[in-house]
């Protein structure tokens, strides 16, 4: 997943999180102002199968305003 905003240089984590569930990864800062992220699975999350989610960028000591909310949808590997 790839996100755009500013002051991403420095960023150590990515938090997705509706109010109930979190989940968290190590982004790839591409520079300060775009990042990228692999979202973690929500497989072994409660039967979780859909996660309407904020996400937040961790900096040191500092987290980001929330995003607007987003879907990620958990789906089974096929094969």
């Amino acid at each position: 997943m790839l996100l755009t905003g500013a002051g991403f240089t420095g960023a150590t984590k990515v938090i997705l999180s509706d109010g109930n569930y979190s989940l968290s990864t190590t982004p790839k800062v591409s520079s300060d102002t775009t990042l990228s992220f692999v979202a973690p699975s929500i497989a072994k999350s409660s039967g979780l199968k859909k996660l309407n989610f904020n996400a937040t960028v961790v900096v040191g000591n500092i987290k980001s305003a929330a995003s607007k909310g987003s879907t990620y949808t958990y789906s089974k590997a096929q094969g």
